[in-house]
């Protein structure tokens, strides 16, 4: 997206790109996703992964899914800003029930979520397990949107969609 609306443009255009982008950010969680690309692979200037996580974490409160997973990964690898396990675990939890654990995506997610889960106290994944719960009957009781699927109820096969939260609830009890 931001590739189109730049790619061979002045920097007057690129200024205007970013000033668009950065508006549609105080109330859009794509658009804080795609600002926050920009900002990482520096089409703006130099690459700012300061920039980058802040605008991850700005979608992701917005409910936009790409922003939990990059979330997650900046999080979990310490990119732009200190590392913090039980944070990414949480954002990449949220994803990890929204998608279906046996697509490409959805082993991608469970993958990264056990991978930072093993870096996490029993303490630390309760806490978290807690969290998670309280968000999602937030978003079920409608008080936060979710980009769609939200945690996958009503927009799947019950089956697909029972898949994530079992595989959950199985993986949260072998820890």
């Amino acid at each position: 997206l931001v590739g189109l609306c730049i790619h061979d443009k002045s920097r007057r255009d690129l200024e205007r790109a970013e000033f668009r982008l950065k508006n549609a950010a105080t109330s859009v969680g794509r658009a804080c996703s795609v600002l926050a690309d920009a900002c990482s692979e520096g089409l703006f200037g130099t690459k700012d992964f300061v920039a980058a996580r802040s605008y991850f974490l700005l979608g992701a409160k917005k409910g936009n899914r790409v922003c939990w997973q990059e979330l997650a990964e900046y999080l979990h690898a310490g990119i732009g800003g200190e590392r913090d396990d039980a944070e990414a675990y949480y954002w990449i939890s949220l994803e990890a029930r929204c998608v279906a654990p046996n697509s490409i995506r959805g082993k991608e997610t469970w993958k990264l979520r056990e991978e930072i889960a093993q870096d996490l106290s029993l303490t630390e994944l309760e806490k978290q397990w807690r969290r998670i719960d309280e968000y999602i009957q937030l978003v079920r009781s409608k008080k936060i949107a979710v980009d769609s699927p939200a945690f996958l109820e009503g927009e799947v096969k019950k089956e697909i969609s029972d898949e994530g939260a079992k595989l959950a609830d199985k993986l949260e009890k072998e820890h």
